[in-house]
């Protein structure tokens, strides 16, 4: 049985959640380039879409990541 604790770890883990921090920047740079102000969910409905995006990929990948990398979080259980 895994603790609250430990879901939130594999869930951080598997959706890469240091590499989110590139996320504001990019949808304020873009909002910049394409003229438009930054709206107040643009950020959060970035990082969201980014986020979500990781998580997938996984999905997408598990058969190839069962044979080569069976240590990747989206192998194991939780």
């Amino acid at each position: 049985m895994t603790t609250t604790g430990e879901r939130i770890a594999a869930l951080a883990e598997l959706v890469r959640l240091p590499a989110v921090l590139t996320v504001p920047g990019d949808a304020l740079a873009g909002a910049a380039l394409a003229g438009v102000p930054a709206r107040p969910g643009l950020v959060g409905a970035s990082a969201a879409l980014y986020l979500g995006g990781m998580a997938l990929n996984d999905w997408a990948d598990r058969d190839v990541d069962a044979v080569e990398r069976p240590g990747a979080p989206s192998r194991r259980g939780g």
